[in-house]
């Protein structure tokens, strides 16, 4: 087993109303619920201080680029010490949809697969109310830059299933506020993994070591392990 990840570095983004948030790129172990091993890396932004999830999920577009820029900087630095594996690097869809934004992501994806020798995977964010349409023309044009495309969704049928018929490699599902690995909840998840699975080969979502197994009972293919 690879070992924990270090705790990510923190810097400072000053957002377009002059606000100063630390954001970092923060990473977990992704693992393959069918045979147990690591796969990769999957990095995801963090936000320090008791209200950085709410100030991130309201960043303006233009701060989300930045963010997104930031993060892949923070985690091509911290591919150079951590094990073999794909990684999986997150983006806004607010800068995939931009030209200019996808132009400057693809030369840094390019940048850090060179650097760190190993493939690059690309979990897209912030889709609610994005035309499955306008989905699946982005991501045909960002695809060759990466090995592969994954969708980050709630866990609601509703934004899974507007993200079908889009070419994705894969499926994140957030966990809710009251979501709990708990085999009571099986069913719940069961619903959710069935019809993610028909959008993509791979379902992945959160979870601490003890709850990969549910997971896997669950039919998510791989688990991102966040530390407690």
């Amino acid at each position: 087993m690879s070992a924990e990840p270090a705790p990510p570095a923190y810097e400072s983004l000053t957002a377009v109303d002059g606000a100063v948030l630390r954001v970092a790129a923060a990473c977990e172990e992704l693992r393959s619920l069918r045979s147990g091993e690591a796969a990769g890396w999957r990095f995801h932004p963090a936000a320090a201080g008791e209200h950085g999830p709410v100030a991130l999920s309201a960043l303006d577009w233009r701060d989300a680029e930045k963010l997104d820029f930031l993060v892949l900087d923070g985690a091509a630095e911290a591919l150079a010490s951590r094990g073999p594996g794909m990684a999986v690097l997150p983006v806004s869809f607010s800068t995939l949809s931009s030209s200019r934004g996808r132009r400057e992501l693809t030369e840094r994806l390019s940048g850090v697969a060179q650097a760190a020798g190993r493939r690059l995977a690309i979990e897209v964010r912030d889709l609610k109310g994005v035309p499955p349409q306008r989905l699946a023309e982005v991501l045909g044009l960002v695809r060759p830059a990466c090995s592969g495309v994954i969708a980050e969704t709630g866990p609601d049928r509703a934004e899974i299933a507007a993200i079908g018929h889009c070419g994705l490699s894969g499926v994140a599902i957030r966990t809710a506020s009251d979501w709990s690995a708990d085999p009571a909840h099986l069913s719940r998840f069961q619903a959710l993994t069935e019809l993610a699975r028909g959008c993509a080969p791979v379902c992945l979502a959160r979870a601490v070591e003890d709850d990969l197994v549910v997971l896997a009972a669950a039919g998510f293919t791989h688990g991102a392990v966040a530390r407690r």
